[in-house]
């Protein structure tokens, strides 16, 4: 798990029920099927609020976990437990990125020429913007996925010329299927169909009510442009 990039808050409110349910495993569950569970990039308050949250933990379940701060140590550690070939090069090894994987993904139909993707921040007020190229003869169809229950509004424009406006929010009455709190099921909405380049597009997001950030990923798969 990386967790570099988590802010203090966020992050408390993903692993807290984490280690809950790893203190409620049973012990002949943590022996049998875990190995080791690694947490990477993990912040220098987090070496330090591991070492009490692990007292809550059976002793041989703590033992699998492993936290580490220190990237050259973290890579060592990794390259211990996997085959540098199939670790991410985003963690010392020589696989594909995590970024190079998810183009693969991306890539659904045979005229598919990759893709790309941004993690945006979306929080209560201001806005957040994201801008990005389309080269000549290809076009853009862009899709956000996302678990953020308060929602966004997603505008896509070229100079300063608007192409689309969407709400992004979960499906049925706000509630995305379930969940609780400020996050629900997994879901999606194709903002931009056919979008043809050349040219600088910009997408900014603002969030639909005052609730805390929410987290929005921006994948634009290109083809290649219609005749």
């Amino acid at each position: 798990h990386n967790i570099a990039e988590f802010i203090i808050p966020r992050l408390c409110f993903l692993l807290l029920p984490l280690f809950s349910r790893c203190a409620s495993l049973p012990l002949y569950l943590g022996e049998q099927t875990l190995h080791c569970l690694v947490i990477v990039n993990a912040p220098g308050f987090f070496s330090f609020a591991w070492k009490l949250i692990k007292k809550f933990i059976d002793p041989r379940t703590a033992s699998k976990i492993e936290v580490y701060s220190s990237e050259k140590v973290q890579t060592k550690r990794l390259l211990e437990l996997i085959d540098g070939e199939q670790l991410s090069s985003d963690y010392g090894g020589t696989g594909p990125s995590q970024h190079e994987l998810l183009q693969r993904q991306a890539r659904t139909t045979p005229e598919s020429r990759g893709s790309l993707s941004e993690l945006m921040q979306v929080k209560g007020s201001g806005e957040t913007k994201f801008e990005f190229e389309v080269p000549a003869g290809e076009e853009i169809n862009v899709t956000i996925h996302s678990r953020a229950k308060a929602g966004a509004h997603f505008s896509l424009s070229k100079e300063s010329i608007m192409l689309k406006t969407t709400d992004v929010k979960p499906p049925g009455e706000g509630t995305g299927g379930g969940g609780k709190d400020n996050y629900v099921d997994p879901y999606r909405v194709e903002i931009a169909k056919n979008v043809r380049g050349p040219g600088t597009f910009h997408v900014t997001a603002k969030s639909l009510s005052k609730s805390p950030p929410g987290y929005y990923l921006f994948v634009g798969d290109l083809v290649e442009a219609r005749q």
